[in-house]
């Protein structure tokens, strides 16, 4: 009976959502292209720099790690993330301070188009993970017996 269980633990096994896990994880999120570091003046305000910057504010808050709006002029420079390449070209003259390159985006362009696997090895591949992973699950319920 117990062997039961355990099999049909791992075999009938699905993920459950948590609290704030609504957003689907196997859509990747859109990546920033470069980083650029502004200023803060008096009379800047969060919303207008999403505004100017064509940014969201979710991500401006992440990277600068802000828990309120407020907390934007506790901050002599803020980092600001650039998504549009159509942006950064035309608002080159624009950039205060320093641009930093985002890693990650540079490093998905390269391994895009260096790993262009076909629709049939991707499907082989995952054929032989579940072969694998089934052969694994027999292998440990007859040890278990």
């Amino acid at each position: 009976m117990e062997g039961q269980d355990e099999r049909t633990f791992l075999c009938g096994y699905q993920r459950t959502r948590g609290y704030g896990s609504l957003s689907n994880i196997h859509i990747s999120a859109k990546t920033y292209r470069t980083i650029i570091q502004h200023q803060i003046k008096p009379n800047d305000t969060l919303q207008g720099l999403v505004l100017k910057y064509n940014t969201s504010m979710s991500e401006i808050k992440r990277l600068n790690r802000l828990w309120s709006n407020e907390s934007l002029y506790l901050k002599e420079y803020i980092e600001i993330p650039i998504y549009d390449e159509i942006f950064e070209k035309n608002h080159a003259s624009d950039r205060p301070i320093s641009v930093k390159k985002n890693r990650c985006y540079e490093e998905s362009k390269k391994s895009q188009n260096i790993n262009e696997e076909s629709l049939q090895d991707i499907f082989r591949r995952i054929d032989m993970n579940i072969r694998k992973t089934t052969d694994t699950v027999h292998k440990l319920t007859e040890n278990s017996a």
